[in-house]
């Protein structure tokens, strides 16, 4: 198959000039992850080559019709609302979209925790997201993006003493640190803060489930005996 990639990476002056059509926007985009020729898009979705040059007409598009945007649809397996720029959220199953739109979760991270509820992982996991440690963890693997991204000098630092000291009005020598550093320093932090997240949650979770087994063992040695 002919890699036309590049054919459908749309430039910031395309995007611009396409600022209209939104849904060729989000269509040129599922054509740039999912490369294939107008032609054999033209077959899969049952419309002529010709009238699909037109709709994807980078300068001087042609509206398209409704029951192309679903065909399209179908093809990509997305919604049309997704299309048409009413949400963001690519999958057609309405719980998924949903839970996205109210989280902030991405589809994938939907579906795989979908997943962990049929391995009998809920509770854990719950825990695991309810610790303390884990919105520091977040946080702190926040702040390490931040630093990676930054990538440059200009930041300060000062002991504790020096503070009190610039506090009271006297000079102190600030030492200038490369982002890199402190982007290594905050990851450090968010890997403590997730393990602590993973080492409390389990031991909760063993806890809980140890009282429940002892409670389950009282219950039948009283109606059976010492076992």
């Amino acid at each position: 198959m002919k890699n036309c990639t590049k054919d459908y990476t749309l430039s910031k002056v395309e995007k611009e000039n396409l600022k209209d059509f939104g849904y060729l926007i989000r269509i040129y985009k599922l054509l740039e992850l999912n490369p294939i020729t107008k032609k054999e898009l033209s077959h899969h979705i049952d419309v002529p080559e010709s009238t699909l040059n037109k709709y994807l007409n980078k300068e001087k598009p042609i509206p398209m019709t409704i029951e192309c945007l679903v065909r399209l649809s179908n093809y990509f397996n997305v919604s049309t609302d997704y299309l048409l720029g009413i949400t963001n959220v690519k999958s057609i199953d309405l719980n998924i979209r949903d839970v996205s739109e109210k989280t902030g979760l991405s589809e994938d991270a939907i579906v795989r925790l979908q997943l962990t509820k049929n391995m009998g992982f809920n509770d854990l996991l719950s825990d695991f997201i309810l610790n303390s440690n884990f919105i520091s963890g977040l946080a702190q693997a926040n702040r390490t993006i931040c630093m990676e991204i930054k990538d440059g000098y200009g930041y300060a630092f000062m002991s504790k003493k020096d503070a009190d000291k610039m506090n009271e009005g006297e000079s102190v020598q600030f030492v200038g640190v490369h982002s890199s550093v402190i982007a290594n320093m905050y990851m450090s932090k968010s890997k403590n803060d997730f393990c602590k997240a993973i080492e409390e949650s389990v031991d909760a979770y063993c806890s809980d489930k140890k009282e429940v087994s002892e409670e389950l063992k009282r219950h039948i040695q009283s109606m059976y005996g010492n076992l």
